[in-house]
């Protein structure tokens, strides 16, 4: 009874073990390699005078096929264990047999028994008959020799030019000269070569992935049961130009710019990175500050000093490439503080930067859709009792994705200021051109003022200068003069006309 119990087991054991498990067909003599999904730590086989088993590396063995029959493999690991089932044919001819009964459905291919080995040639050009024979083939490894090509039929590369064309790309002709977004695609022998010039290193990726999401292909060199996609493809060398400009506003012209943008027909929608709703008025505390209009700059900068007495100052322009995406650039804005190190006189001079820091990464990831990594930095110096400085800083960060030449307005620059100690705590400040009219009062009521930031990338190719409307104060003087003119002129004439008279 007991002996009946221990081969009941082993039979159910053999039976579970082999469920699951991988196949592996050898001539007796052959070898092949197998690669492991994981770090091996043991090795067992059940009849090694069938199969010899060799740990070459860390996550790959060798299977060496001896005598006729089947024996089974496990391999463990910390994260598991996995199965093999090794079938050792000592026939050549039986193998061929077996073989060529397998792959009767593709009467294309041409079978030979050679050596210790089959071999299969030939052609196949039907995405379905290709996975079915991939599929065979994997439980002869080790005991044929593939030699057979795929060779796709010219639906199933338009198949693949629908697929990138959808993704907004453009195919073009050979011999057609590149702009950014064009691809061509063309078969060298068995080699699937993907040309053109995009205009981000995105869009590399993402043409991989659609090339690698096909059934029959693949970007990598290593697999070898699919027709290598072989990449030749340029990131356009585009530069951009950022301008940006701070503009001061009070409560009432705040709530006025969105009802003026809409009545001018310019859309309004949340630039990325924030949430909230839209209404008829900017709202940069509720939304979280960031709107994008769908305008350029100067057409904004002009529609806020036609409606509003708003106050303009240029930051400036960041000039950057395309392609270095992952550099940032900065464009400061303020003074540098000389400071002792340690208080002493023998100490070191150290530059301390305070005031604004726009810091910008990021580049084109469409023909015209420009995403960027933005980080607005407000710093200012204080004076310790013990005459030493601290520098007080604040940062906004958001990612923003917009069109080209439109314009993104940002808002929670406000919130850097008060952060930074409010009026007596900013001598340093008041002296910054884009901010003095903010922080130059001695009584600064932070309610009743909103501080934006309005920033449009551009192709420095058909980059526009920014062109800011004249102060009030200029405005004002620019008024009188004329009235004065005008006055002038209407006396004139009437001293005139009392002449003839």
């Amino acid at each position: 009874m007991k002996r009946f119990i221990i081969i009941l087991m082993g039979l159910i054991t053999s039976v579970v073990f082999a469920a699951g498990n991988e196949q592996i067909q050898l001539i007796s003599g052959a070898m092949t390699m197998i690669d492991v999904p994981f770090a091996i730590k043991a090795c067992s086989v059940s009849n090694q005078e069938v199969a010899k088993v060799s740990v070459l590396s860390e996550k790959q063995m060798q299977v060496v096929g001896g005598q006729a029959g089947s024996a089974d493999i496990m391999v463990s690991g910390e994260t598991g264990n996995i199965f093999y089932t090794v079938t050792v044919t000592g026939d050549i001819r039986g193998l061929y047999r077996e073989l060529s009964a397998d792959l009767d459905f593709l009467p294309e291919l041409e079978i030979t028994p050679s050596g210790s080995k089959v071999v299969v040639k030939g052609e196949i050009s039907s995405i379905p008959k290709l996975d079915l024979y991939q599929k065979v083939l994997n439980f002869y490894q080790g005991s044929v020799l593939n030699l057979v090509v795929f060779r796709p039929k010219p639906e199933v590369m338009k198949q693949l030019q629908n697929t990138l064309e959808q993704a907004g790309y453009a195919m073009v002709k050979e011999g057609a000269v590149f702009t950014p977004g064009d691809l061509l695609i063309k078969s060298v022998g068995d080699t699937v070569v993907v040309s053109g010039k995009v205009y981000s290193p995105q869009d590399v990726n993402k043409i991989k992935e659609i090339l690698d999401s096909q059934s029959w292909l693949s970007t990598s060199s290593s697999d070898s049961r699919k027709v290598r996609a072989l990449l030749n493809i340029e990131v356009a060398p585009e530069m951009l130009e950022l301008g940006a400009v701070y503009v001061g506003l009070d409560k009432t012209q705040l709530e006025q710019i969105g009802m003026n943008f809409m009545e001018a027909g310019i859309p309004i929608t949340f630039s990325a990175g924030y949430s909230g709703s839209i209404d008829r008025r900017f709202d940069f505390h509720r939304g979280g500050g960031g709107y994008s209009l769908g305008t350029n700059l100067n057409t904004v900068i002009n529609l806020l000093g036609h409606n509003t007495n708003s106050v303009f100052r240029h930051a400036g322009f960041l000039s950057f490439s395309s392609k270095d995406q992952d550099t940032s650039r900065s464009l400061h804005n303020g003074g540098t503080l000389k400071v002792r190190l340690n208080g002493t006189e023998q100490s070191a001079l150290e530059s301390v930067d305070y005031g604004f820091t726009l810091t910008v990464k990021g580049g084109l990831t469409g023909k015209d859709t420009v995403t960027m990594e933005i980080e607005v930095t407000m710093s200012s110096p204080v004076l310790m009792e013990n005459d030493d400085y601290d520098l007080k800083s604040s940062t906004i960060k958001t990612i923003v994705v917009c069109k080209l030449n439109e314009t993104v307005a940002l808002g929670g620059l406000k919130e850097l200021l008060q952060n930074n100690g409010g009026p007596d705590g900013m001598p340093y400040l008041r002296h910054l051109p884009i901010i003095n009219w903010f922080v130059a009062e001695k009584e600064v009521s932070y309610q009743d003022k909103e501080f934006l930031m309005l920033i449009s990338p551009q192709l420095m190719t058909q980059a526009k200068p920014i062109e800011l409307p004249p102060s009030q104060e200029l405005r004002d003087v620019d008024e009188n003069a004329v009235e004065d003119l005008l006055a002038g002129k209407r006396k004139q004439r009437r001293w005139f006309r009392w002449l003839r008279w």
